[in-house]
């Protein structure tokens, strides 16, 4: 038997986004789910599984308010914020971007240096939109790894 709560859980995700400023797209690669499946959630087409229940909870949303209006919409000041995810989909990219130049350009790093090039191809994928910023990154982390490799 469901528990009849007084917003649905779409309304509640949109009340969540709504409360960072972010779009729906913004939002859902912020937190690393489809924007389709997304948009659904908010819509009541569809209901997040764990996985998205998990990564909101990550993310500072409290998923008992969610779920049965138990609690405040976030969770306390100890806990993760919003501000403070990181977009999921941008790490991806900048991880699997480095590891490529290596490859590509038959060469190692140790952690130390194979970490700051992904951070550092991670604030240029959200200085630039990620599509467009793709090739000049490579370029970039090419001279990168060969200078720090």
């Amino acid at each position: 038997m469901r528990n009849q709560c007084a917003m649905s859980i779409g309304e509640k995700l949109r009340m969540v986004r709504t409360h960072t400023g972010l779009s729906q797209t913004a939002f859902a690669k912020k937190m690393g789910i489809p924007v389709t499946s997304y948009k659904k959630y908010e819509l009541g087409q569809r209901e997040p599984g764990a996985s998205v229940l998990q990564t909101l909870a990550f993310a500072g949303v409290n998923p008992c308010w969610l779920l049965i209006d138990d609690g405040e919409m976030l969770l306390t000041d100890s806990e993760p914020k919003l501000a403070d995810t990181l977009d999921i989909n941008r790490l991806r990219l900048a991880i699997e971007t480095v590891e490529e130049v290596l490859h590509e350009s038959d060469r190692e790093m140790t952690p130390a240096k194979k970490a700051e090039a992904i951070a550092l191809a991670y604030d240029i994928f959200e200085e630039e939109e990620a599509d467009e910023a793709l090739a000049h990154t490579k370029k970039i982390l090419a001279k990168l790894v060969k200078s720090l490799a």
